[in-house]
């Protein structure tokens, strides 16, 4: 695996049977490695195999689901992120990620579940709070969108897009 220099490597590798947990384990810890060195593509070899090896494992979609963000498989991240909470339906991070996925699809209905989802299970953070404040500007709750992006900015301070939304829904409230 070392050597590995495209995607194609990685299907060649092969589960003895019982040992499927551990050589999914291994490709997903691999593919996690190449992410960090920004070797994509590789890593999302790796990591689909290894969520074909083993399927019930969690962390292999996830990660496979943020690499598949990463090159713009938004539908590929999509069904990723909808197999982790199937299989782990306490992960707030992919309850938020596929939250995002759906508001920049449109599907606000979708979005808003799975937004308030992640923030059920703890998984709060300002990129969340921003997403539900452009969601319910998107549907004229101005109010409630200028309070998602004050709770943004209570989260980082330095949230530069969710500073410029703020005054954006200030500004349309006071249109009104």
């Amino acid at each position: 695996m070392l050597e590995s220099k495209s995607v194609e490597s990685f299907p060649v590798m092969a589960a003895e049977k019982g040992e499927e947990a551990r050589a999914a384990a291994l490709l997903a810890d691999w593919g996690k490695s190449l992410a960090e060195r920004r070797l994509i593509a590789n890593a999302k070899g790796a990591l689909k195999r290894a969520t074909e090896i083993h399927p019930a494992d969690a962390d292999a979609h996830f990660y496979l689901a943020l690499a598949r963000m990463q090159t713009g498989d938004l539908q590929g991240a999509t069904g990723s992120f909808e197999q982790v909470v199937a299989l782990d339906p306490a992960r707030g991070e992919a309850y938020s990620n596929l939250g995002t996925l759906y508001l920049q699809a449109g599907d606000m209905s979708k979005a808003q579940v799975h937004l308030k989802k992640a923030v059920d299970l703890g998984a709060d953070s300002s990129g969340l709070r921003n997403n539900l404040a452009v969601m319910a500007a998107k549907s004229g709750r101005m109010e409630e969108a200028i309070s998602e992006a004050n709770q943004a900015l209570i989260l980082d301070p330095d949230n530069r897009v969710a500073k410029e939304n703020l005054m954006n829904f200030r500004r349309l409230l006071e249109k009104k």
